[in-house]
This record gives C-alpha cells, structure tokens and sequence, in this order.
C-alpha cells in the first residue's frame, strides 16, 4: 500500500517532549502502511538515541537519523527523508489530537489530485470556516499574516519537495521552513486549514532554543516579507498588515524576556539593534508597556467579579 503521509518532526532530541508526541500518534490505531514517522536529531542526548532505537524495533513505519545540520536546517533533512504523498511538519513538542492523523490522511486523499499548498494553523485565530482556499497567493499571504512564521503550520507536496529545496536562498536560514509555506506557483490553489489538530505541551522556554530570536523577527523575518515584495508577489497592503501584525509579536517578546525577564534560552542580547533597523525601537517599547497594562487591568476585573 502506497505511503500517504510522512509525519517529519525534527529535534535536539528532548525525552519528555518527543516521546509523548510519538505516543500520540501510533497510539490512533491507523494503518502503518498508510503513513511514516520521520524524526531527525541534531541534539546530543543518549537517553533519547537509546529510547529512539527501541521504539523503531517496535514501529516498522518509524525512521530516526542523526544530523549535524545546525538549527532550523534539521527541518529541511527531516523533509528530505519522507517517501509519503503528502508530508506534514509536527512541532517535537506538539501531540496529536484524536483522529488527528485519520484526518491528514483523509485530507490527502481528497486533495491528492489538486495539490493545494497548505498551512495548518490548528485553530490559533478566528477564522469562520475551517478551510479557506484562495486563488491568488496575494490574499493567501495577507490572511496567514505573521503566523507564517511559525513552523507548526507548514506541510508540502512530495512532489514540490525538490523544487522548493533548490530554491532555498539561504541555507543558514532561521527560517527554511517558509520556503514550503510561501511557495508560489502560478496554477495552484493556497489552503489555510484552521481545524483543530495539535496540542503542545506546556513547558518553561529555558529548552526551546538557543538563536537570536529577536534577530530572527526583528530583521530576518521582515526582510523574507520585503524579498515578497520587491518580486511584486504581494502588494504594499500585505506586506504593511504582515509586518505591522510581527511588529505586536515582537512587542510580546519584548514583554516577556526584556522588561518582565522571563528565563529563556534564546538569545535576547541583541534586542536594541535588532528592533531599530526596521521597526521604530522606542514604539515597540511603548507597545510592550500597553500590553502589559492591558493585561494588568484584566486581571483586576477578574478579580473584582471574583
């Protein structure tokens, strides 16, 4: 029986993370000749290697591999690894809900043919239908918005794999894994699945890892939204909502690991520069202080009702 799904999940190989993953998804009682289970590792750990090796004498369909490739490129060798139809990234700290991969595999089998290029964005905003498909990559791009950052979200067509790791331009990008997302082609349907398919598990941010973050979506990820632009893929519209919806992300950081120093283990030491090349510092200063206000009246309503 013919492969249909390839479920790719990189890591730096945390136990407590990937194993209750992996326990989510053989544990559907599906069809193992339907789908595989891809983990790449790039971590250090024993225990995990071990652990990893026993479970693939029990699962046939599992495939673990080391890698020494640094970062977010571990994502790319998971996807090189995948022989199914259809391959969907899954978060190493991401389960599957139930009937989660019944649904993938239903999801291809109906969509096999058309080959739309799909984001999961698992319910994380308000769209009134659960599938929205769109016709020209413009408004694809413009109601994704910033989540096009976020790596949970991004599947690929066997097929487009090739051409979309050709034309990966950076290979020590923070961000590969947008190169799937926001893949143009010209003929093809854009898909945005909101349907609710994963739960992470709560965890500190002290493992999460060790890159620049602010870097990453004050510089790297507005110049991927500006290259869009300059290709006149998307217009000024797009590209302002896009960046000015980051630009509240990035008052969240902000928020979070500077003015409230939250433990992390993201490098934050270059937040300064980082937030004043393409973003008005002292305006992400002031959004952080609003957030946190807002967030300190609501929590004194609560208590009044209380």
């Amino acid at each position: 029986m013919e492969t249909l799904l390839s479920l790719a999940i990189p890591t730096n190989g945390i136990v407590e993370w990937v194993m209750p993953v992996l326990d989510s998804i053989f544990k559907q009682n599906i069809d193992k000749s339907l789908y595989e289970v891809i983990v790449t590792d790039n971590g250090n750990c024993k225990e995990f290697e071990k652990a990893m090796n026993e479970l693939c004498l029990i699962h046939n369909n599992l495939v673990y591999n080391k890698t020494n490739s640094v970062l977010f490129m571990n994502q790319i060798d998971a996807f090189k690894l995948a022989k199914g139809k259809f391959i969907k990234f899954i978060n190493h700290r991401t389960k599957l809900d139930n009937k989660a991969l019944q649904n993938l595999i239903d999801f291809i089998k109906i969509n096999q043919h058309k080959k739309p290029i799909t984001f999961f964005l698992n319910s994380a905003c308000e769209i009134e239908k659960k599938q929205e498909f769109y016709s020209e990559f413009d408004s694809y791009v413009y109601e994704l918005k910033n989540y096009s950052s976020w790596s949970g979200g991004i599947s690929c067509w066997k097929e487009d794999l090739n051409n979309i790791i050709d034309s990966l331009e950076n290979k020590c990008t923070l961000f590969p894994h947008m190169n799937f997302c926001l893949y143009y082609c010209k003929d093809r349907k854009y898909l945005i699945n909101n349907e609710k398919m994963f739960t992470e598990i709560k965890d500190t941010d002290i493992k999460k890892g060790t890159y620049d973050v602010f870097y990453a979506f004050g510089i790297e990820y507005v110049e991927i939204i500006n290259n869009l632009f300059e290709k006149k893929l998307i217009d000024n519209i797009t590209k302002q909502k896009v960046i000015r919806e980051n630009e509240l992300f990035i008052a969240n950081l902000y928020l979070l690991y500077v003015i409230l120093r939250k433990k992390c283990s993201y490098d934050i030491s270059s937040y300064k520069i980082s937030l004043s090349k393409y973003y008005d510092y002292r305006e992400i200063k002031k959004q952080a202080f609003l957030i946190l206000v807002s967030k300190i009246k609501a929590k004194l309503r609560i208590g009044d009702k209380v």
